[in-house]
């Protein structure tokens, strides 16, 4: 071999040297982010809320771009049913700000009006009634059962406004239990 090509081979092979480091310490990060996650179902398991939340945010440090709405409202919903609603707040705000759906937004509402934020509360459900109903008319046509369990939801989540707007809170014994079989 030349030797004017011993520098372009030398400088090839420490990049992938370099390629194949970087490639064994993301397959690490992805290892430990995983089982960070599954740390974090156990602690939702287990009411631990707070933990669970910064367990979650440890993944998202080694995993950042991974879309975890889902989670966060898992934390946020199960929190909220089991008389920590102050606690996960911010669970709650977060799934909704990485992913507006209804289902974030009313788990939402329910940590506010338990947490005595009525009028954040009032806006939520607002928002659900919304966008559950758009959503339920769409599901009419090819999903009748679907659409039937929204409508459903959207007359509950409107006894909700209008016992809120009232000044009343509807979030019973009664009513919590009923929606953790939800």
């Amino acid at each position: 071999m030349p030797l004017s090509l011993w520098p372009w081979l030398i400088r090839l092979l420490k990049k992938r040297n370099k390629n194949e480091e970087e490639a064994k310490r993301q397959e690490e990060a992805n290892r430990e982010a995983n089982q960070l996650f599954e740390q974090v179902d156990q602690l939702v398991s287990k009411n631990q809320f707070e933990p669970a939340q910064k367990t979650l945010r440890e993944a998202l440090a080694l995993m950042p771009d991974l879309d975890v709405a889902d989670t966060w409202n898992n934390i946020c919903r199960q929190g909220s049913l089991n008389n920590q609603a102050a606690e996960v707040l911010a669970a709650c705000d977060e799934a909704v700000r990485l992913s507006p759906y209804w289902q974030y937004i009313d788990s939402r509402g329910l940590a506010r009006a338990l947490t005595s934020n009525m009028q954040g509360a009032i806006e939520d459900f607002q928002t659900v009634v919304e966008l559950a109903s758009q959503e339920a008319a769409n599901a009419a046509e090819y999903d009748v059962d679907y659409s039937t369990y929204l409508t459903g939801i959207v007359e509950k989540r409107q006894h909700w406004l209008d016992e809120l707007k009232a000044g009343r809170n509807p979030f019973t014994a009664e009513v919590l239990e009923d929606l953790r079989s939800e």
